[in-house]
């Protein structure tokens, strides 16, 4: 479980690996910690011991998808307030998000999201 005096960690939500790979790589090279899930069953596994404090979200997913992890994750007190960018190369129709970032992802503007929410 991540401690008060730990850095929140940004979760990355992605099932392609290359895409899930380069940002968890720009992420950590911008100083963020990083964990990293490929499915929303796996995410939804890695937020019951860690509070992540950003989660990137692809929001089309196999199994789960981001649109279901992100309505189990609202309705979850300790999870609800917690700040979620949507990734997606489709149009994105969820609104309890922070921010959207359409695929492939602008970097200095993924950066710039990440940085401000991170920040809260």
């Amino acid at each position: 479980m991540t401690g008060a005096s730990e850095p929140r960690p940004v979760l990355i939500v992605e099932d392609h690996r290359s895409i899930r790979e380069g940002l968890q790589a720009l992420l950590e090279a911008k100083g963020f910690p990083v964990l990293t899930a490929a499915t929303g069953e796996e995410a939804l596994r890695v937020m019951e011991s860690c509070q992540p404090g950003v989660l990137l979200l692809d929001m089309m997913l196999p199994g789960i998808s981001g649109e279901e992890v992100l309505g189990t994750i609202r309705r979850d007190a300790r999870l609800a307030r917690l700040p979620v960018v949507a990734i997606s190369a489709a149009p994105v129709t969820v609104t309890d998000v922070a921010a959207v970032v359409r695929k492939p992802p602008n970097v200095d503007r993924l950066i710039e999201t990440v940085s401000r929410l991170y920040s809260r």
